[in-house]
């Protein structure tokens, strides 16, 4: 199996994404050891019952999987005041962490050094350190620690 780079779904390898038709060429091999993975949630425009339902999908596949770490790109909404994916995927988070089904998640604008829950974000993974989005006040992100 592979996963699309660009929305992060699983299809079958060699062939083009069925979900978003990214090549091949832009997708990587699903490995069993990968810690980390980029979801585009907002990459066909979902409503927000449809993107929290893929959330709550992909996360739970990504888990068994083995991936703990998982960056989604909902956009930060296209009002420029942030949109309503967003806050009902943060909100549907909030509910997630409550219910112990994820550790915690780190919104993209305290994607930084001077956060707490971004301190033990980067002390578990040091590669996000790296992260073009790390300390550049990214809304339209949010990282998520699976349990």
């Amino acid at each position: 199996m592979t996963i699309c780079s660009i929305c992060g779904n699983e299809f079958d390898s060699g062939k083009s994404c069925p979900f978003c038709g990214s090549k091949p060429d832009n997708s990587k091999q699903l490995n069993k050891k990968q810690k980390y993975i980029v979801f585009n949630i907002k990459s066909d425009m979902p409503s927000a019952d449809e993107a929290n339902f893929r959330l709550k999908t992909k996360l739970q596949s990504f888990r068994k999987q083995g991936i703990r770490f998982v960056k989604i790109i909902h956009g930060y909404g296209s009002s420029g005041i942030g949109g309503e994916l967003r806050f009902s995927l943060r909100e549907s988070l909030k509910k997630m962490k409550k219910n112990r089904i994820i550790d915690f998640f780190v919104t993209g604008e305290n994607f930084r050094s001077g956060d707490n829950e971004c301190r033990t974000l980067t002390h578990l993974y040091p590669a996000l350190l790296q992260d073009s989005d790390y300390n550049n006040n990214n809304k339209g992100i949010t990282i998520i620690v699976l349990r």
